[in-house]
């Protein structure tokens, strides 16, 4: 079975035949969901996508927005953050100073 690429509900028809002949069958569906998208709001970074000697001093918050309930990891200059993703899928990674 092929599943197709995108977000949607998929039906389902489940029948049985058992050694008489009887036929029983019931139907459902069920969601599907192959689709995770992550932005990254890098004009945000401290308002004007640049980061100088004094922004830096104090480290850097970067964001974006995913999918509710998505996992995001940040990796900059060999090193991870994993960052917060709240209900409305926006996510948030503070980058200390020192990483910088």
């Amino acid at each position: 079975m092929d599943i197709a690429t995108g977000e949607y509900d998929a039906s389902v028809v489940v029948t049985s035949t058992d050694a008489a002949g009887n036929v029983a069958s019931t139907t459902g569906t069920f969601s599907v969901d192959t689709e995770n998208a992550v932005t990254f709001a890098a004009s945000a970074v401290e308002g004007d996508g640049m980061v100088n000697a004094t922004e830096a001093s104090d480290g850097v918050v970067l964001t974006g927005t995913t999918q509710p309930g998505s996992t995001v990891e940040v990796k900059m200059d060999g090193k991870s953050y994993t960052a917060t993703v709240d209900a409305s899928g926006n996510w948030s990674v503070n980058v200390p100073a020192v990483d910088i």
